[in-house]
């Protein structure tokens, strides 16, 4: 009776030994499955930020690239508005084409580095390679663009120095040109003057007492003062007479009952005319001013009354 009291406690016991093993075997997979499960969802975790990151990244590079290509539009169509224009100088226009260039280079730079990054990351973006592909197209255009400004800036500049040859020889053919005109001109200005001194002529009218203070006339010959003649005196001064133009002289006034010539004027070359209203005002007409003048440039003329 003890015997199988014992025996059955031992049953018992044992089915509870192996259930416990059973359930700490269960217990260790459960553990294992759960820690797998945590480190891949730690590694997607991970994924998912490095592809986030690569992603803000490639967001980044291709704004900025962005940005380079529409600077460089920008300042294209600048440059190109100014050329049509022609506002600006050849060589700011050439410093503007150079700043661009560099501009290229540096978007061109930018658009290697991100499909370098992009094929790196190992992320399939149809968008952005899209993208890249467009920004690629765009900046080959610029480049013809640019290209066909400089061309178009070279051929102008040999315009512009063809140009500047035939304006330094028209710059020295007019120099010249002015050169032989103030010549001409001094030589005219020199043939007038000596023109204008050949057709100067002087006269003087008054009383013998009048003109003989003037130091313009006296009396000469004679025999103890009879027949003594009225003459123009040689050391007269030029500035007692009045001058005139031969060319512009045609007559002479003179107010007197009478007068007389002192200087010698050929007769035919002359006449006198009495004023129709003042009987005591007369013309003296010149008729022929060649012959008039051509014994003495001076006319003076004594009245009396």
């Amino acid at each position: 009776m003890k015997k199988r009291t014992l025996s059955s406690i031992k049953l018992p016991l044992a089915l509870m030994l192996g259930v416990t093993v059973v359930l700490s075997s269960c217990n260790k997979k459960d553990e294992q499955k759960i820690a797998e499960q945590s480190t891949t969802i730690d590694n997607m975790e991970r994924e998912l930020a490095r592809r986030d990151s690569t992603y803000n990244e490639l967001i980044s590079m291709l704004n900025e690239a962005e940005s380079q290509v529409a600077e460089i539009s920008r300042r294209e169509n600048l440059v190109v508005s100014t050329s049509n224009e022609e506002k600006k100088s050849e060589d700011q226009l050439v410093q503007e084409l150079k700043l661009i260039d560099d501009l290229v280079k540096e978007s061109n730079q930018s658009i290697q580095n991100l499909k370098a990054q992009l094929k790196k990351s190992n992320i399939e973006m149809g968008a952005f390679k899209t993208r890249i592909d467009q920004l690629s197209n765009v900046l080959d255009e610029q480049r013809q663009t640019i290209t066909t400004l400089k061309a178009e800036i070279a051929e102008k500049n040999q315009e512009l120095q063809v140009f500047a040859v035939k304006y330094d020889s028209i710059k020295i053919e007019s120099v010249s040109q002015k050169q032989l005109i103030t010549e001409q001109d001094r030589e005219i200005e020199i043939l007038t003057n000596n023109n204008d001194n050949l057709n100067k002529v002087h006269y003087a009218v008054g009383s013998y007492k009048q003109l003989k203070e003037q130091g313009l006339v006296d009396k000469e010959g004679g025999f103890l003062w009879i027949g003594r003649t009225v003459d123009l005196k040689a050391t007269a001064e030029v500035d007692k007479f009045v001058e005139a133009d031969v060319r512009e002289f045609s007559e002479l006034k003179i107010e007197a009952d009478k007068f007389e010539l002192v200087t010698e004027h050929p007769e035919g070359s002359y006449t006198i005319v009495q004023d129709e209203i003042d009987e005591n005002v007369k013309y003296l007409k010149v008729l022929d001013a060649r012959k008039f003048w051509e014994i003495s440039n001076y006319l003076v003329v004594t009245t009396k009354g």
